[in-house]
């Protein structure tokens, strides 16, 4: 999100690039939970980026929180797992609210870090998923449409990133639109190499076209 000159958001001009310091994660939410009363909602999408960060500054916020409660480090030692509790609600808050936002129609793009071990070779049972705070990273593949897993090889020195569209390794895929994805290979691969975010919603949308003639309902 700072690698292009995007506008900054501003309370007169509110679009654009929201760049947070690490001590204020609650104002993101904020900022989402304010969208819900607008009519409409002023943005065809919102791209959060990252959960794995916010995750672990909002784990500070509710250990400064604690502290100035209790008065001492010490003492909030013993609210640890009240502190851990809210940190995980936070973050299941947040997921919420953006999938309510995603119900009147605004795409939602959310970036995780990948938890460690994200080699295809990885022993059986295991799996590369994304590193988040405790079930959250369990339940975001409930909450979204597509959780894509990211891998880049890099071959004499330039990057490849390859988009897994299908579960086919040992990484946490979810495509509610995988039926489609199987049923025609051709148009819908299950790796896509350095796609485009154009070429990415092309393929979404042809999905639910798809999916939608099945059920007879008008696209």
């Amino acid at each position: 999100t700072t690698a292009y000159p995007l506008h900054t958001y501003t309370d007169e001009q509110p679009w654009g690039l929201v760049t947070l310091g690490n001590d204020e994660p609650d104002k993101a939410q904020a900022l989402f939970e304010n969208l819900l009363t607008a009519s409409p909602v002023p943005y065809d999408a919102i791209a959060f980026d990252g959960l794995t960060e916010h995750s672990f500054n909002e784990a500070k916020r509710q250990e400064n929180l604690f502290e100035r409660r209790y008065k001492t480090k010490e003492a909030a030692e013993g609210a640890t797992l009240k502190r851990w509790g809210e940190t995980l609600a936070s973050n299941i808050n947040t997921a919420q609210t953006l999938v309510m936002l995603s119900n009147r129609g605004v795409s939602i793009w959310m970036t995780a870090a990948a938890e460690r071990g994200t080699d295809p070779n990885l022993p059986e049972g295991l799996e590369a998923r994304p590193l988040c705070s405790g079930g959250i990273r369990h339940l975001i593949g409930r909450y979204f449409d597509l959780t894509i897993f990211v891998e880049t090889k890099v071959k004499n020195g330039k990057p490849t990133h390859v988009y897994h569209m299908v579960k086919n390794g040992a990484w946490k895929v979810k495509n509610r639109y995988e039926e489609e994805w199987l049923e025609d290979p051709k148009t819908f691969a299950t790796e896509l190499v350095n796609p485009t975010t154009e070429k990415l919603l092309e393929l979404i949308h042809e999905a639910a076209v798809r999916r939608a003639r099945k059920f007879g309902l008008e696209v």
